[in-house]
C-alpha cells in the first residue's frame, strides 16, 4: 500500500520548508499568500465559504478537501517540538486571515501536543467538521474514512511535492527507492509514473483529489 512507503527524513523536511507557503497559496485557490495587503479576517477560515441553504454538494466537498489538506501538508516531516510549532504558526499567520490563522493554530497545537496521534487523524477530523458545517451528507464513520484517505495520499502527494520542486522523475525514483525496501519499489514506480504524466499543478491536484 502506498501509505506504507517511508517519506520521512531530512529530504522531506527541506521540501516542507521550501514549499509550505506555496502549498497554502495553491490550496487556498488564490494568490494572497505572502501578499503585502491585509487579508480579510475570514480568509481561509471555515466561514470563508458560505453555508449552503440546502444540502452541500461538489463545491463544498472541494472546499473541505482543501481546508483539510493544507494543514496536513504543513506538518509533513516536522518534528513535534516548539520550534516547528512556532514556525508553522507563523506561516499560517502570514498566509491566512486572522480567523483562518486561529483555526489552523488551534489544530497545530492539538497535533503538536499529540491530541491527534497522526497528521492523517488531524486531517480526517478537520474534514469531517468542515463537511458537517457545509451540510455535506456525512456520518460519524466518514471521519475515519477521511483519515484513511489522507493516509493513502502520503506517497502521491510527496511525489507531487518532488515534481513541484523541480526534481525529475528519475530523481524522485532515486529518492524514494533509496528510502524503502525493494518490496515497495513497484508501487513507487507506478505512483511516480502517474504523477509525472500530468502536465500542470492543477492536473496533479485533480489526481490527488
Amino acid at each position: 500500500m502506498t501509505g506504507d512507503v517511508d517519506t520521512r527524513g531530512e529530504e522531506v523536511r527541506r521540501l516542507v520548508q521550501s514549499l509550505a507557503v506555496a502549498v497554502l497559496a495553491f490550496l487556498l485557490g488564490a494568490g494572497h499568500a505572502g501578499a503585502q495587503e491585509k487579508l480579510p479576517p475570514e480568509y481561509g477560515s471555515i466561514d470563508d465559504y458560505p453555508v449552503p441553504i440546502g444540502a452541500g454538494s461538489g463545491a463544498e466537498l472541494d472546499y473541505c478537501y482543501r481546508y483539510s489538506k493544507r494543514i496536513w501538508e504543513l506538518v509533513r516531516g516536522q518534528e513535534r517540538n516548539k520550534a516547528a510549532l512556532d514556525k508553522l504558526t507563523a506561516i499560517a499567520k502570514q498566509s491566512l486571515g486572522s480567523n483562518g490563522a486561529a483555526e489552523d493554530t488551534a489544530e497545530l497545537k492539538k497535533y503538536f501536543s499529540s491530541t491527534y496521534k497522526t497528521r492523517d487523524e488531524m486531517a480526517g477530523s478537520r474534514f469531517y467538521s468542515c463537511a458537517r458545517h457545509l451540510k455535506l451528507p456525512v456520518e460519524e464513520r466518514h471521519r475515519r474514512n477521511a483519515e484513511l484517505c489522507f493516509g493513502l495520499l502520503n506517497l502521491p502527494s510527496y511525489v507531487a511535492a518532488l515534481k513541484a520542486s523541480g526534481r525529475s522523475s528519475e530523481q524522485a525514483l532515486e529518492t524514494l527507492k533509496g528510502a524503502n525496501p525493494p518490496s515497495a519499489h513497484a508501487g513507487i514506480e507506478g505512483t511516480v509514473k502517474l504523477v509525472y504524466a500530468k502536465d500542470s499543478d492543477e492536473e496533479v491536484e485533480g489526481l490527488l483529489k
